[in-house]
């Protein structure tokens, strides 16, 4: 049996490089079962802590030190980014490629915040003006890959509110720059 290949004692376990031993005597909850060598617990009063604690040690932690979690988190990530910086690059890449939508929510509301302009934006908001322009442009009505466009751009006072949103393709978007709606739709002759 494997037990009796076991050390009988911790020394002898440690002297032998074993990780576990068998002293064939009672833990003090009972069990007649191998121990290890670091702490000498019991394997089986293991168990059960592992079983009975399992996560739970760790989420009461968190919820008992929020503000002290969550600082060792971020710091943890800024060591992260200064140490990696390629692999950090590449991460946030493949971040917006996969959620292009919100990537470019996020850069209007920087923008929109550096201009000290109101209102916001999110990727629902995106997604439902999306569905009502049924996925053409604004201005030209083609199909196809579409930009976040500013009615009045925030340049010229505009708000950072969905109600100040449109989709425009790429061109569109370019030729109007910060243009007033209507002197783009003139100049583009959309309108008299």
């Amino acid at each position: 049996m494997i037990a009796d290949l076991l050390p009988k004692s911790r020394a002898e376990a440690k002297a032998r490089g074993c990780v576990r031993y068998d002293t064939g005597k009672p833990c003090r909850n009972g069990h007649i079962a191998e121990r290890t060598t670091g702490n000498g617990q019991c394997c089986e009063c293991a168990k059960g802590f592992r079983k009975k604690s399992g996560k739970t040690w760790q989420i009461t932690y968190q919820a008992k030190n929020r503000d002290r979690y969550l600082e060792l988190k971020r710091e943890r990530g800024k060591r992260y980014r200064a140490n990696n910086p390629k692999a950090n690059y590449l991460t946030v890449k493949r971040w917006r490629e996969s959620n292009w939508d919100a990537a470019l929510a996020q850069c209007h509301k920087r923008r929109a915040v550096l201009r000290n302009c109101e209102g916001s934006f999110t990727k629902a908001d995106i997604e439902e003006i999306r569905r009502l322009q049924r996925g053409r442009c604004a201005y030209c009505k083609i199909k196809g890959p579409l930009t976040i466009d500013h009615i009045v751009a925030l340049a010229c006072g505009g708000s950072n509110c969905r109600s100040n949103l449109q989709l425009l393709c790429k061109s569109c978007n370019s030729s109007k720059r910060h243009s007033d709606p209507i002197d783009f739709a003139r100049r583009e002759g959309r309108l008299l």
